[in-house]
């Protein structure tokens, strides 16, 4: 059992790597490229893989809800813009 501050080392191992070259080594090499040679750090980083996937995917929700938000708001203000267009020209 690792103790909490030999995960916190892992942890800062695995930042340092990177997401993308953990996740093609672990495709293609099982992880040992990249170090995980234990079935404690090879839980680890599939745990912080998993977390780096939620917070993609939050960050990924957040940007679809301001462009939702964003085009009904330029939908909004040019339907106004064409209702007061013609009030001017008369």
């Amino acid at each position: 059992m690792p103790t909490p501050e030999q995960i916190a080392e892992w942890l800062e191992e695995f930042e340092r790597i990177g997401e993308t070259v953990i996740r093609d080594d672990l495709n293609l090499r099982t992880g040992v490229g990249v170090g995980i040679n234990t079935e404690e750090k090879r839980i680890a980083v599939y745990n912080w893989l998993r977390g780096k996937e939620r917070e993609r995917a939050d960050r990924e929700r957040s940007s679809y809800s301001y462009v939702k938000w964003t085009f009904w708001a330029a939908v909004a203000a040019a339907r106004s813009a064409f209702w007061v267009w013609p009030l001017r020209r008369t």
